[in-house]
């Protein structure tokens, strides 16, 4: 156990992503680093300590807090010890690294955060007799929340496309 469940499940998720991790780790994220930002430098800091942690099997519960203290200087929301939702967690922690790391002046920029974790979901509306599409938009995202009914049987289409 490292920490608070959902601080621990998030954390050690993104460590398992080996592209995320290495990044961290290798210490590449330093050329990609924007000096302006105080509370960015010093979450993006917090997390290497972490990935590293948990790469050398450290014990990794006093740099998990160090980090949830520091996330939580910035979003009041994870200040102390209270469990919160992981999707929420998930989303500053990803939202920081991405404004800490963005490789340009804009928010909008590319990060390896948008290079993994960013996508565009596109909805079709088609009518039912012709098969003609009436209607389609497309959305950026950063995660995708799918609420599943257990109690029907449900077909689902979910196309991934990667450039």
């Amino acid at each position: 156990n490292i920490g608070s469940s959902y601080v621990s499940a998030i954390l050690q998720c993104l460590n398992s992503i080996r592209e995320l991790s290495n990044y961290f780790v290798y210490s590449y994220y330093v050329r990609d680093l924007k000096q302006d930002n105080l509370r960015n430098i010093e979450v993006v800091e917090s997390l290497v300590h972490v990935f590293s942690a948990l790469r050398h099997s450290e014990p990794a519960t006093v740099v998990v807090r160090e980090f949830t203290s520091i996330l939580g200087k910035y979003d009041h929301q994870f200040q102390g010890r209270k469990q919160q939702d992981a999707h929420d967690f998930l989303c500053v922690v990803l939202a920081c690294l991405h404004d800490a790391l963005s490789m340009g002046p804009h928010p909008q920029e590319v990060s390896i955060i948008s290079q993994i974790f960013h996508g565009e979901q596109e909805f079709r509306i088609v009518c039912p007799r012709s098969q003609r599409i009436i209607s389609c938009t497309r959305e950026p995202f950063v995660s995708l929340s799918l609420a599943v009914n257990m109690t029907r049987n449900w077909s689902l289409q979910v196309s991934c496309c990667f450039q």
